[in-house]
């Protein structure tokens, strides 16, 4: 074993009393339900115990002995696990906390070598799934009412990336799933959804591992599930599994489940089978922008058609070759995907593609020129036209999407060429409902006494683009910077400089109960800790900016 180890660590919180938790950590028939697994235990210090898995990832088997028991508090396992033939230990620490139960849970001795490391980011996957399974159990049954679990498995044509991203962005959720859809993509956020059949459905996300694993709570008009929903690389795409678990449900809800999430599998698969071209052009209107970059055109060219540089400034996946009669796909956890197909290549010169609109099934066309500055070495002035576009009032709400975008994306461009040297990119993404007006959200970013009312201490924003702002907030630090976009009926971004670089894209929209919030931050050579900060920090601000006046005094 390496002299370094890792360790899987997690914390959750239990709506049960403290005893009933650490009762199911030690009874074989809860084990058994929430480990989905048959187990064998002798629940005594030194009392030695094996766990057989079913319908798995994990290895077949693990076993060991009770270390430690602590009455309703602590227990400490040995753990064998035999397909690695390596020594570890679990622990699992239960307190009081409300009303509930506050489990912290440690798995140590994993070897730190790298060749262990997808190993080790399996097992930590394996157990935000299984210790789900445990609060799931614990919350939800009530008497003795048996747990309903029913396993789909379906093969996709698309990566595992891409079948994630169906389940988490509200545009590509409505391709094949939902008619309406709100999400927030992270850990703890919440979503409501209205299914294509017509179904509403409101829950939580309990686990994320962008591109391998999602685990939610899932009511569905009225009844709760815990839905687990993995992704396994494939030689055609990917493999997809589904498990649903409930106490609500009953064996004969089976077929009628069975048949209906066939249905949306099969509108799916379709959707990621389509390949781009199939639909007509929208029209002749076209938008066009401009920007002077700090960049010879070599670095801005590998900056629009490098996959690895298009996902530190673009897109979260970029699935795309620079040559054309490709197919790609950009993908946006905080939106959803743009496909289309490459038309016309000019190395470092121009590129050009068909860009699909998936909500009115047209298709525009995107070209990007570089050319060199006049009398300015080492810069390049990029243009972008974005033509094809139809006209009425299906077009409006994607033409003022993609005018604020293409301007953000333009502006965040500049900022990545000139910040990505200091280390590698770092991102956040944050939704939040408000019962606020977009009217009212735009004024609480745009004047100074609409930033105090949850922003800042003081501060003064001149809200068009090149205006500067200065912000002193709350904890006494001050924000100075520049907006880099400005429109009030579609989102504001802004360019801190100091006192750390930092590019900020605050996104609204009308919502019949007010409006939505969409933050997208990103910064280069933070610290892996910063995106989840960041949320935590913005998260409490967007507390105060998503209330009335009334409910803030």
């Amino acid at each position: 074993m390496s002299e370094t180890t890792r360790t899987v660590e997690r914390c959750i919180r239990i709506e049960a009393p403290r005893e009933e938790v650490y009762q199911a950590l030690l009874d074989p028939a809860a084990l058994s339900r929430w480990m989905y697994a048959t187990v064998r235990i002798q629940p005594r210090e030194g009392g030695a115990y094996r766990i057989e898995w079913q319908d798995t990832k994990l290895p077949a088997a693990a076993q060991g002995e009770i270390l430690e028991m602590v009455d309703g508090r602590r227990l400490v396992l040995s753990w064998f696990m035999e397909r690695d033939g390596i020594q570890t230990v679990a622990t699992f620490e239960l307190e009081d906390e409300d009303g509930a139960t506050h489990l912290k849970f440690r798995h140590a001795g994993f070897p730190g070598d790298p060749d262990w490391r997808s190993r080790f980011e399996m097992v930590a996957t394996e157990w935000d799934k299984t210790l789900e399974n445990l609060r799931f159990l614990l919350e939800e049954r009530e008497g003795d009412a048996p747990l309903f679990y029913h396993r789909f498995q379906v093969e996709l044509p698309a990566s595992r990336e891409r079948a994630h991203l169906h389940w988490m962005a509200p545009a590509a959720l409505r391709t094949w799933l939902t008619r309406t859809a709100w999400i927030d993509p992270a850990v703890g956020g919440t979503f409501d959804l209205l299914l294509k059949e017509g179904s509403q459905v409101t829950g939580t996300i309990r686990a994320f591992v962008p591109g391998k694993h999602l685990r939610v709570l899932w009511e569905e008009d009225g009844v709760r599930s815990l839905l687990g929903i993995s992704f396994w690389p494939a030689p055609e795409g990917c493999v997809m599994t589904l498990t649903q678990r409930s106490y609500a449900l009953a064996e004969a809800d089976r077929p009628r489940l069975v048949g209906l999430w066939e249905e949306r599998f099969a509108r799916l698969r379709e959707g990621l089978a389509r390949r781009p071209g199939s639909w007509e052009r929208g029209g002749e209107r076209r938008m066009e922008f401009s920007r002077t970059l700090a960049a010879g055109r070599p670095r801005v060219w590998k900056a629009w058609t490098d996959p690895g540089s298009l996902v530190a400034w673009f897109c979260d996946r970029a699935e795309f070759t620079a040559s054309p009669e490709h197919d790609y796909a950009f993908l946006w956890t905080g939106f959803g995907e743009a496909r289309g197909r490459v038309l016309a290549v000019d190395p470092e010169r121009r590129l050009c593609l068909a860009w699909e609109h998936p909500a009115l099934q047209r298709t525009s066309e995107v070209e990007i020129r570089l050319e060199d500055a006049k009398d300015r070495a080492e810069k390049t002035r990029l243009l972008v036209a974005h033509g094809g576009w139809g006209e009425g009032k299906d077009w409006s709400p994607e033409w003022a999407a993609h005018r604020f975008g293409w301007e953000s994306f333009l502006a965040l461009l500049d900022f990545y060429l000139k910040e990505r040297e200091r280390g590698p990119a770092r991102s956040f993404l944050l939704r939040r409902k408000s019962d606020l007006s977009v009217e009212e959200i735009w004024s609480r970013f745009s004047n100074p006494e609409g930033l105090r009312t949850w922003l800042g201490e003081e501060g003064s924003i001149e809200p068009h683009e090149g205006g500067r702002f200065r912000i002193k907030l709350g904890d006494g630090s001050l924000w100075i910077g520049r907006v880099a976009v400005a429109d009030p009926k579609q989102g504001l971004a802004l360019r801190i400089e100091s006192p750390e670089p930092v590019y900020l894209e605050f996104g609204w929209e009308e919502d019949s109960e007010g409006s939505r919030l969409l933050l997208a931050g990103r910064s280069y050579g933070a610290p892996e800790s910063w995106p989840l900060q960041q949320r935590i920090l913005w998260a409490e601000r967007f507390a105060k900016l998503t209330r009335k006046a009334k409910q803030t005094s």
